[in-house]
């Protein structure tokens, strides 16, 4: 199906079919099957793409646009931190030379449907390049200690949800 034939097909289906935005409650991180860590915050899931200027001899009132290369920004996971030093661990590989790749799927919850995604991406040969940890302080106990993992990867795909 065209993006053209998806936008006609959706609008002319009227409000019953209606896709609401979704109201994330819970990001989970899968390794090979095995849900690893629940996150707060994912950011960086982006790609953009780099376009080149065409100017065509005799057709000066305007310039075409093609696209050259699509790249990916750096993924940002933020969570509450824990007894668990894995993140850490799988860190400290790259910073020894020997990063340790691994494809995995971010996986989004919703407050609305408990226990099932409703959204997910496959990101491909991810490894950390970047590990810290929020400020520690003495507080009246509202405060949560906060890690941050930020990935370099080959890219990701986003995968079709029935919901």
């Amino acid at each position: 199906m065209t993006i053209n034939a998806s936008i006609s097909a959706s609008i002319s289906t009227g409000p019953a079919s209606r896709k609401d935005p979704l109201l994330p409650s819970k990001f989970w991180i899968e390794i090979n099957g095995v849900m690893e860590a629940f996150f707060t915050e994912c950011s960086g899931l982006s790609i953009q793409t780099e376009v080149m200027e065409y100017k065509e001899g005799g057709l000066n009132s305007r310039t075409h646009k093609l696209p050259v290369r699509s790249t990916f920004s750096n993924i940002t996971l933020k969570k509450g931190m824990t007894t668990s030093s894995l993140i850490y661990q799988w860190y400290m590989k790259t910073v020894q030379g020997k990063p340790e790749t691994h494809d995995f799927s971010i996986i989004v919850y919703s407050s609305s449907s408990p226990g099932k995604p409703v959204k997910r991406w496959n990101v491909s040969k991810a490894y950390p390049i970047k590990w810290s940890s929020s400020e520690f302080k003495a507080s009246d106990g509202q405060g949560h200690l906060v890690e941050t993992i930020e990935l370099v990867h080959n890219g990701f795909v986003e995968v079709p949800q029935s919901i």
